[in-house]
């Protein structure tokens, strides 16, 4: 990609913080507000660069990734249902309510702007800035972790996320990146990030003997922060970079 001109650098800035809007000032807006984000973030990403936007935000509809993006949204989708209920019920925690629709609306553009904005757009533009990609990859995924722990400690649920939950959220943005890097595709983060949240988010969580539910942010810190989590991380690291690696001509493995 080449330099921005400034035009584009402002026009990125926006879509920065039309990402951020649903986050901060739209947080009581319903499901619509993602999904009126990854509008308005399309739009502006093509007015910016009418010709290169679908390969900038990693949204290029190609066979391949369309392929990968289902079968690796069911096998996320699979695991994730099969572990988080195991170990949330080791925390004394039960299945409630499934949680209203509009949450299921919702995350397919929550996730997607996510990977839009915090995965493929910032890898491109910052590339020309950057020119050690693994370096580039690093900082990001620090950004990614970042990100969450501000927006989980400032902003509802007001919760401070443990060191282990945020190791997880590092590990995953450093996956991802590596996955784009090697495909130039969101597919297959996408399909991870919204396979799990699908799950994560579907239903609330009663502790046994008690009224209430478990606080979000909780949650993620006993999800996010388990264990068996972490390891799961480690291995969607070592998979992502030698998917990365394997794409890479022997002349530059050196640089990177």
């Amino acid at each position: 990609m080449s330099k921005l001109t400034p035009r584009q650098v402002a026009i990125c800035l926006a879509v920065i913080l039309a990402f951020l809007v649903p986050y901060t000032v739209g947080w009581a807006w319903g499901w619509w507000k993602f999904a009126g984000t990854t509008t308005l973030i399309v739009l502006l990403w093509r007015w910016a660069r009418p010709e290169d936007f679908t390969a900038d935000l990693g949204i290029r509809v190609r066979r391949t990734d369309l392929m990968l993006a289902i079968s690796t949204l069911l096998v996320v989708g699979i695991c994730a249902g099969l572990l988080i209920p195991v170990i949330l019920r080791q925390h004394g925690y039960v299945p409630g309510h499934t949680n209203p629709l509009w949450m299921f609306l919702a995350l397919p553009f929550q996730t997607l702007n996510e990977e839009m904005v915090l995965r493929a757009l910032l890898l491109t533009v910052l590339a020309n800035i950057l020119k050690i990609r693994i370096l580039l990859s690093i900082g990001l995924a620090g950004l990614f972790a970042l990100v969450h722990l501000v927006l989980y400690r400032f902003g509802p649920p007001h919760t401070a996320l443990s060191l282990q939950a945020l190791t997880v959220v590092f590990l995953v943005g450093f996956a991802f990146n590596e996955f784009f890097q090697a495909t130039g595709s969101i597919a297959i983060p996408w399909a991870i990030h919204l396979g799990w949240n699908l799950t994560r988010f579907g239903r609330d969580w009663i502790g046994q003997g008690t009224a209430g539910t478990l606080e979000q942010g909780r949650d993620f810190n006993l999800v996010e922060g388990n264990p068996w989590v972490i390891l799961l991380a480690v291995a969607l690291v070592l998979i992502a970079s030698a998917a990365r690696f394997r794409r890479l001509p022997q002349r530059v493995c050196a640089g990177i």
